[in-house]
């Protein structure tokens, strides 16, 4: 009779840990016991949810009635759990199957209730990537369409605009690969200053079909940040000290 609770109740959890956005965004964070741990937890508040919920349907008079001469939950339970009245296993099969009709239902409800479900996904995830100022910092260049620059790992620079994120899911982050639409490229000199070498064009057209996207994996980056042409050109033609020497 445990193993027949512990069950329904680890798995109702972890469904509603997968269904739930903010759950779901940040399971590819927990560890194993961890999570097993949340989905325990998460499983036992939906079965007292389901306990209070059938106890309050029982005192209708035709729930009563059907809880006592339906047979299938005889009919399902009665070889595990041999010896019980009817009123006994509609009762057990409603309280294990209920939990997974409140997981599957809560996570769906809870984003209408905020009037927009990409929205409260959009609020979700920018919680969730707080804790990583690069994370946080593509995110909002994505929602925000801003105009960034990328230094990577080979010393290759781009400037463009953020198309699109890998979404969290069970194993991984959004710390995977990002999708970029190039403005400019080019690279760092020995000296690390930032030279140009491509100006793309097309990246400027209204016309989806001839715009450029470009993959590239969020571990090789090592600096990013706002670009602003005009700031960038001042800064360019500012000599250094070495040349101010000279």
């Amino acid at each position: 009779m445990g193993i027949l609770l512990t069950i329904p109740i680890l798995v109702a959890g972890f469904w509603f840990c997968h269904l739930h956005p903010p759950l779901r965004y940040k399971m590819h964070r927990a560890e194993n016991q961890y999570l097993y741990l949340r989905s325990a937890q998460y499983g036992l508040c939906l079965f007292f949810a389901s306990s209070i919920f059938l106890t309050i349907l029982s005192n209708l008079d035709f729930v009563s009635k059907a809880l006592n001469s339906w047979t299938i939950g005889y009919e399902l339970l009665h070889i595990a759990i041999p010896a019980r009245t009817y009123l006994e296993y509609n009762t057990a099969l409603f309280i294990l199957l209920c939990p997974f009709a409140l997981a599957y239902l809560f996570p769906r409800v809870l984003p209408l209730l905020t009037g927009s479900t990409e929205a409260y996904k959009t609020s979700v995830i920018q919680k969730i990537l707080k804790d990583s100022p690069l994370d946080s910092f593509l995110f909002d260049a994505l929602i925000n369409e801003t105009q960034i620059m990328l230094s990577m790992s080979d010393k290759k620079v781009y400037v463009g605009f953020v198309l699109n994120m890998g979404e969290p899911n069970e194993h991984n982050g959004m710390d995977q690969e990002i999708l970029l639409q190039p403005v400019l490229s080019g690279y760092r000199n020995s000296n690390l200053k930032v030279i140009f070498t491509t100006d793309y064009n097309l990246a400027q057209s209204n016309d989806q079909s001839r715009k450029l996207g470009i993959v590239l994996k969020q571990d090789n980056i090592v600096s990013a940040t706002k670009f602003d042409n005009d700031l960038f050109n001042d800064i360019a033609d500012t000599p250094v000290k070495d040349e101010i020497s000279h």
